[in-house]
């Protein structure tokens, strides 16, 4: 459970660009669809996340994610933020697919 909290809000891309310091980009959302495995223990592990350009491209992708072997389940999430400054704020859960505990996410 702890994977998948630090997965969903300490997520972070990589720009190539080097921005200048009194550049600000106005706030950018990134789309993410993000499958889960389970390991051998029954333990819920995050897959590695895969970039959408939409939500409903994203909560596509987390739907087909979680119908293929060897995923358990998927959830698609957006988090919005100033790539610039390095400020993002919390995901938002979009849409959850398969098997999660419950109490794992909150949609």
């Amino acid at each position: 459970m702890i994977k998948v909290i630090y997965v969903l809000f300490s997520f972070a891309f990589k720009f190539s660009a080097a921005l200048d310091r009194e550049t600000r980009l106005a706030a950018v959302t990134y789309y993410v669809a993000l499958a889960f495995t389970r390991s051998e223990d029954g333990d819920i592990v995050a897959c590695d996340p895969k970039e959408a350009q939409s939500s409903d491209q994203a909560i596509r992708m987390a739907k087909v994610l979680a119908a293929n072997k060897p995923h358990c389940g998927a959830l698609a999430f957006s988090r919005a933020g100033d790539p610039a400054i390095g400020e993002f704020a919390d995901a938002v859960i979009l849409k959850t697919v398969g098997d999660f505990d419950g109490g794992l996410v909150e949609t």
